[in-house]
């Protein structure tokens, strides 16, 4: 059994690894659009948010990366409570 935890635990380190690196390259390139506009994230997705529509261009970049760091954050959350249980 012990092989298995292991096996686990590497995995789900790596995992682990994995997101950490998307999430900091994500940040760094919301960090990047929020001081080429002069606004934060927050406020980008109120001005956004429908009936507004979908924003176009490096904005619609802007937007997608947002939401994938959300998605990034929700998946590192998931393996650190899978580290919790064979820790």
């Amino acid at each position: 059994m012990a092989i298995e935890y292991d096996e686990i635990r590497i995995t789900t380190r790596r995992e682990i690894n994995v997101c950490e690196g998307a999430i900091r390259k994500l940040e760094k390139q919301i960090g990047a659009m929020e001081e080429k506009h002069k606004t934060t994230s927050a406020d980008f997705f109120r001005k956004f948010a429908p009936p507004a529509g979908p924003p176009k261009g490096e904005l619609s970049r802007w937007h997608d990366s947002c939401c994938a760091l959300e998605r990034w954050r929700e998946r590192l959350s998931a393996h650190r409570r899978i580290m919790k249980l064979y820790a």
